[in-house]
This record gives structure tokens, sequence and C-alpha cells, in this order.
């Protein structure tokens, strides 16, 4: 009887483990897969803010922004700047004036960043997940060329009982590497 006990408790800890794990995925792509020409550590590179995701007539205006502190564009900036301290933040969601802006700035490159899916639990406690879904596009600003993009997917666990802001998954190091896997 002891040992069913101990059993069950063993199994309910697990199942609840597991339900509260987060999930990570990311990978890269470029023009079928080819070999391009990736950033040199002097160059600079610009960070543009996402545009507004729309879904059917709905259009979510500052999807992925509406704090300052946890907008995808400053988690990428944050991500890039430790080790190119010349990376400039600009304050667009136009690629094409962001464009012009880098050009303007002597940057050599701009990280596009593209919110695919953003979803906020209904609160805290709900059995809704967080989920995360972003696109950042690698784009050579001279002449305007696409290279590269990183596609990157967060979820949270189940039963997590942390913060109902989708921008908290991507304080996880997972974001931090597939930027420098899509410019390193």
């Amino acid at each position: 009887m002891r040992n069913t006990r101990l059993w069950l408790a063993f199994s309910i800890g697990f199942l609840l483990i597991l339900l509260n794990a987060c999930a990570y995925t990311q990978h890269s792509l470029g023009p079928d897969n080819a070999i391009y020409e990736k950033p040199a550590p002097a160059d600079s590179i610009c960070v543009m803010l996402p545009p507004d995701i729309a879904q059917g007539s709905r259009v979510y205006f500052d999807s992925g922004r509406a704090d300052p502190e946890k907008t995808v564009a400053n988690r990428i900036f944050l991500a890039v700047y430790p080790e190119r301290p010349s990376s400039i933040l600009i304050e667009t969601a136009d690629e094409d004036r962001a464009i012009q802006q880098c050009s303007s700035g002597g940057a050599k490159y701009l990280l596009s960043p593209l919110v695919l899916h953003w979803q906020g639990r209904a609160s805290e406690w709900s059995f809704m997940r967080n989920v995360v879904q972003i696109e950042i596009r690698l784009i050579k600003v001279e002449p305007k060329t696409f290279m590269r993009s990183a596609f990157f997917e967060a979820r949270n666990g189940w039963l997590n009982s942390g913060s109902d802001d989708p921008a908290e998954l991507l304080l996880n190091n997972s974001f931090a590497q597939s930027i420098a896997d899509l410019i390193d």
C-alpha cells in the first residue's frame, strides 16, 4: 500500500513537471539553404520594429511591442549588441524606411522581425499556453538583398504559473542563439 502511494505521488509530480515545461524550437533558412555572406564582426547591424499582425480582417496594433522593455526588436537588439556595440535600433516598422536609416547610419545589415503568432493566455492560471512564433530576416542594406531568415517558436508549459506576457518567452537563451546562428 505504501509503495502504491509513493508511486502515485511520484507519477503525479513527474506529470506536473512535464506539463510545466517550456518548449523552444528554432531553425534558419536561406534561399535554397545556400551559403551566404555572413556579416563581419565589425559590421554594424540595424534592428527594426516588427510590423503589426493582421489575422483575417482584425489588425493587432503594436503586436509584440506593447511595453518598450519587452519588445521583440528590443530583445533582438539586446542579443546583438554585446558582440556588436555599433548596432542601431531603428524605431520604424517600415522595412524600406529602416533600410534608408541603416544606410544613412553606415550599417551594412538589417534584422527585420515578423511576428507570425503572438498568443497570450487569458490569465496566469489558465490552461492556455503563451505562444510566440517569430521570423527574423537578415537583409543586406546595399544593395537591398535578402540573405537568410531564422524562425523561432516558443511555448510555455500548460500549468506554468508565471507571467501571462508572451514576451517573457523571448528571455530564453534559445532566442539569442537563433539570432547568433543567423549573423555569426
